[in-house]
């Protein structure tokens, strides 16, 4: 059973790694290019490469420093069932996703099918020892 309750996203930084995420990513780029050509024997290209990879993550890590910082946390209201439905859906066997009072909140085509319409699966059985 889905519990309705979920915990609460918030945004958060990397922990400082943030800041150093997009510059090292760009000089890794920008040095493994100089590898390349210089392996291929286009030493020029290689160091033209090297020196516009480091110094563009170089410009990357000071404009970073200066970007405004997140002032509301991303927060999720509630729970949001699209996905399960879609995953619910895909199923062949009937399924049903319910609350914890037992009232149907998605249902695919197969138990619509096989159940007659939307009942929640409680009301399914004939006697109290079927539900």
């Amino acid at each position: 059973m889905l519990h309705q309750e979920l915990p609460r996203i918030e945004a958060s930084p990397l922990d400082g790694w943030g800041r150093w995420l997009t510059p090292a990513l760009i000089a890794g780029a920008g040095l493994s290019l100089a590898i390349v050509l210089a392996l291929a024997g286009q030493l020029l290209p290689g160091a033209i490469a090297a020196v516009a990879g480091l110094g563009v993550a170089g410009l990357a890590y000071l404009r970073e420093g200066r970007s405004a910082q997140v002032s509301t946390p991303i927060v999720v209201g509630g729970p949001d069932y699209a996905l399960v439905g879609s995953a619910v859906g895909l199923c062949h066997e009937p399924a049903a996703l319910t609350t914890g009072e037992g009232s149907l909140l998605i249902a695919n085509n197969a138990y619509r099918e096989r159940f007659g319409g939307a009942q929640p699966p409680l009301e399914l059985g004939l006697d109290e020892d079927g539900r």
